[in-house]
């Protein structure tokens, strides 16, 4: 699962390299080449935290992104790039909150 705010201003290229080697898009949209591309670096033995750092390094523009893979259940990748809005964690008792901004979390956890 990927959740992206931003946009990947080479995803046109990207999504021909992609489909030359066989990926095929649901959609037309620049965060299904990040699917794709996490994809590849996992399928090549990489595990979630370098496939999305390949990934972060191959693509343009301002990003921040959140992933999870049924692959590496307990885990979850968080990272901005560029200029995009902002990847804040928070710490409960027991549990950890990701926001793009502080006061979406204030209400849950002030750490």
């Amino acid at each position: 699962m990927l959740i992206q705010n931003g946009i990947v201003e080479n995803y046109r290229t990207l999504r021909q390299e992609l489909g030359a080697e066989g990926h095929h898009f649901a959609s037309d949209t620049d965060t299904e080449v990040i699917v794709h591309l996490i994809e590849g670096y996992l399928q090549r033995g990489h595990d979630l935290l370098a496939a999305v750092r390949h990934t972060l390094r191959r693509i343009e523009g301002a990003q921040a992104v959140v992933v999870m893979s049924s692959l590496e259940p307990d885990r979850i990748v968080a990272a901005r790039l560029g200029n995009a809005g902002g990847v804040t964690v928070g710490l409960g008792e027991g549990e950890m909150f990701l926001a793009s901004d502080m006061p979406a979390i204030l209400e849950h956890t002030a750490r």
